[in-house]
């Protein structure tokens, strides 16, 4: 059996293919991509700003059995290299535009 451990600020919800759902809390650990931003103008009191960006924090090392559910941007990141990293699958929302669960997860490999 694979244990999925949530590395958002968010709860999740997926729904399994029987309609039951999964949740997952966060685990109190977030995976993220550190930026470092310049100001390159001010206009009307906005500030524009160019980012450079870090590697990937807070995905621990590959462990049997243990799948880590992160948001887009860093399973992005991590795609090509981490096989054990999945993000959303498809998103569901209400009327209102509010997310209610996805549809399985998006990952590349094998798990």
């Amino acid at each position: 059996m694979t244990t999925i451990i949530n590395l958002t600020d968010k709860t999740v919800k997926i729904m399994r293919n029987d309609g039951t759902g999964a949740i997952l809390p966060p685990c109190g650990v977030v995976a993220y991509i550190p930026a470092s931003y310049k100001r390159l103008t001010t206009k009307d009191g906005i500030e524009y700003l160019t980012a450079g960006y870090g590697t990937v924090q807070g995905i621990p090392a590959p462990d049997e059995g243990i799948v880590y559910f992160v948001e887009y941007e860093v399973w992005e990141r991590v795609m090509l290299k981490r096989s054990d990293v999945v993000t959303y699958g498809e998103k569901i929302f209400d009327k209102h535009g509010n997310y209610l669960y996805c549809r399985g997860v998006t990952y590349n490999g094998k798990v």
